[in-house]
């Protein structure tokens, strides 16, 4: 999926939403693909997982995230 990250963050995003349904190590490579698009879109996707019934992939959005809002503040 990192390779979605070099072109246009709307013609990533609705490859990108497929994999977050798909197995934890694939919405882990999408969670991270989509922080290094960054759009508002993006967090959007990455937050719907901060509750993510798998431990790495929650780790990761919620890491993504509060790094995000740190750079905000």
């Amino acid at each position: 999926p990192s390779i979605l990250a070099g072109i246009s963050p709307r013609a990533a995003l609705g490859a990108l939403a497929e994999l977050l349904t798909d197995d934890p190590n694939r919405r882990l490579d999408a969670i991270e693909t989509l922080a290094a698009i960054g759009t508002h879109e993006c967090l959007v996707l990455i937050d719907s997982h901060r509750e993510d019934e798998s431990e790495p992939v929650r780790s990761a959005a919620n890491r993504i995230l509060s790094a995000q809002a740190a750079g905000r503040a």
